[in-house]
């Protein structure tokens, strides 16, 4: 699911991984990254974007919040807490040229109950774009993700070796 469009701060769900028949005891390791071109910033060129991004587990794909289905089997379906970083019209340190912007998020999750084997759940990349200084003319609009993934690794509990969850 590509990213189209985020206006003003609206999140939006830009990949989304189906995941299947987890038992009690499967680690989940999540991890997405996406490069994002924010030179389609109207009205100011001078202008930057704070961009953040979370990362779900729920019951539908482009879901933006955890669902109770999610909640009763994971520790914390809401897997990644929401953070940010700027965005500049200008050079910045990735040398993807200017307005362009690198962004990645990783998870770690223990499964506690058995799932279903008919619910899929669905592990969603959410993103927010919004311009740094809001003005009433000013309209962030993200034309379209450049590039990125959302890959999701699923460790049975029987496997050697345990991811360890820092706590």
């Amino acid at each position: 699911m590509p990213l189209v469009e985020a206006d003003n701060g609206e999140e939006r769900s830009i990949y989304s991984v189906q995941v299947n028949n987890f038992e009690d005891g499967d680690q989940l390791e999540v991890s997405g990254n996406v490069v994002v071109d924010v030179t389609g910033l109207h009205n100011n060129p001078q202008q930057n974007a704070v961009i953040s991004s979370r990362l779900v587990l729920t019951d539908q794909p482009g879901d933006l919040n955890p669902s109770a289905d999610a909640d009763s089997i994971i520790d914390q379906a809401e897997l990644s807490r929401a953070n940010g970083a700027n965005c500049v019209q200008n050079a910045n340190s990735y040398g993807d040229g200017a307005g362009v912007c690198r962004f990645k998020k990783v998870a770690v999750a223990r499964i506690k109950q058995d799932q279903g084997a008919n619910d899929p759940l669905y592990v969603n990349f959410v993103i927010r774009a919004k311009p740094k200084l809001n003005s009433a003319n000013d309209r962030l609009d993200i034309r379209g993700a450049i590039g990125g993934q959302l890959t999701v690794r699923k460790y049975e509990a029987e496997a050697k070796g345990y991811l360890q969850v820092a706590g």
